[in-house]
């Protein structure tokens, strides 16, 4: 009657990530010594695959464990993606060597 446990470590609660930087999530479920078996550990991608940094804001991540016996549990971070790309400054006036 234990629920598994669901460990999140990428994306980290709170992280500020580049926009389109590449961030795998890294995340496992585990279920009691002696229980039902893990049934699916399931996140908003892959374990190991590209986190979504696409586009600008607040984002969650959630990672849901359930084990045969159709206990589950979940854990949800959240995390933001800013745009750190620098201006870019064009000065038309006065002309160089005015």
């Amino acid at each position: 009657m234990t629920a598994p446990v669901v460990t999140l470590t990428t994306p980290a609660d709170g992280a500020t990530y580049s926009h389109n930087e590449v961030v795998l999530a890294d995340y496992s479920c585990t279920d009691e010594t002696g229980g039902s078996g893990l049934l699916s550990c399931v996140g908003n991608v892959a374990n190991g695959a590209a986190i979504d940094t696409a586009s600008l804001g607040n984002k969650s991540f959630t990672v849901t464990g359930t084990d045969n016996a159709n206990n589950f549990d979940f854990v949800t971070f959240n995390y933001s993606v800013v745009d750190v790309t620098a201006p870019l400054v064009a000065l038309t006036t006065p002309a160089s060597g005015a």
